[in-house]
């Protein structure tokens, strides 16, 4: 003799798998957008971490000192971006609103620290 189970209880089942195959998928689509928006900060950072170390080449050695310490700043800051990125592509569906929460904190604080710095910098030189 086979038992079965309800059709309701299958259908529930089927229907789950569905919703966690959507949520899914939606949580990819908000990786993938996350991860551009932080590749362009990344991008920009890199820029002006070489535009940092072409100003060094002729500046003053004050100057010099303070554009060294602005581009340690932004290294430290690329690593953080890095490191949400790194935990963007890792969340899973049990820890993507966490982990999203936690990256879009770190991305303000990294967009907002740049913007700091490359003001710093533009002001060191309008002097």
């Amino acid at each position: 003799m086979f038992l079965l189970a309800p059709p309701t209880v299958l259908l529930g089942s089927c229907e789950f798998g569905n919703d966690r195959e959507e949520e899914k998928s939606e949580m990819e689509e908000a990786q993938e957008e996350l991860l551009s928006e932080y590749e362009k900060l990344k991008k920009d950072i890199d820029k002006r971490i070489e535009d940092i170390e072409n100003r060094m080449k002729d500046a003053t050695e004050e100057l010099a000192e303070g554009l060294e310490g602005a581009r340690e700043e932004l290294m430290d800051e690329r690593s953080e971006l890095e490191k949400a990125m790194d935990d963007i592509r890792d969340a899973s569906l049990e820890t993507w609103e966490e982990v999203r929460g936690s990256a879009e904190q770190t991305f303000a604080s990294v967009r907002d620290s740049f913007e700091d710095i490359v003001q710093d910098i533009e002001a060191w030189f309008e002097e």
